[in-house]
């Protein structure tokens, strides 16, 4: 995938619309992902588009922040390479069971993190998001370099996740 508008991979529900099962059983696995996010405005985006990688559920017009659903079920995320992306590296939300291993992720956020976040009340400070999941998270082995000031950490799971997480030997340089 190279030079792509909004996110490369976009697993996505709509609540509004239902016109289509959750997402379940998702593999995403040794991708070379470049240049992504390219029609994001970062200084005002309040999209839902935001990692390279996205798997989430849009909620309703009337909701605000992350909507409270865990239909996205059985989410793997493997051995990816992404460089140069506006957005997160990979933002998964609304998940029963996710994993996320052994991905590389170079110059996330690369123009800044700006207002990516605000439409969830939350400012980025990792390249792999994790929010408003539940069950077994797993994140683990992956490689962030060239993150810019703000990005300080290779993940950044929310309070808005629970069961039983393992997040271990993420680097980020």
């Amino acid at each position: 995938f190279e030079n792509i508008l909004d996110s490369a991979v976009l697993a996505v529900a709509d609540i509004y619309w239902t016109e289509a099962n959750f997402p379940s059983n998702i593999k995403i696995r040794n991708n070379t992902i470049e240049n992504v996010g390219l029609r994001v405005a970062t200084s005002t985006s309040s999209s839902e588009i935001m990692g390279a990688i996205t798997i989430s559920i849009g909620g309703p017009d009337n909701v605000t922040g992350f909507y409270n659903s865990y239909e996205c079920k059985n989410v793997f995320i493997k051995g990816n390479t992404i460089t140069n992306t506006k957005l997160a590296g990979i933002f998964a939300s609304n998940a029963n069971g996710i994993s996320v291993k052994g991905n590389q992720i170079h110059n996330p956020f690369m123009l800044g993190i700006g207002n990516i976040g605000a439409e969830y009340g939350f400012i980025p400070s990792g390249a792999i998001i994790l929010a408003q999941s539940n069950g077994q998270v797993q994140v683990t082995n992956n490689t962030v370099s060239g993150a810019l000031s703000g990005v300080n950490s290779a993940v950044q799971i929310l309070d808005s996740v629970s069961g039983t997480i393992q997040n271990s030997d993420n680097k980020c340089n």
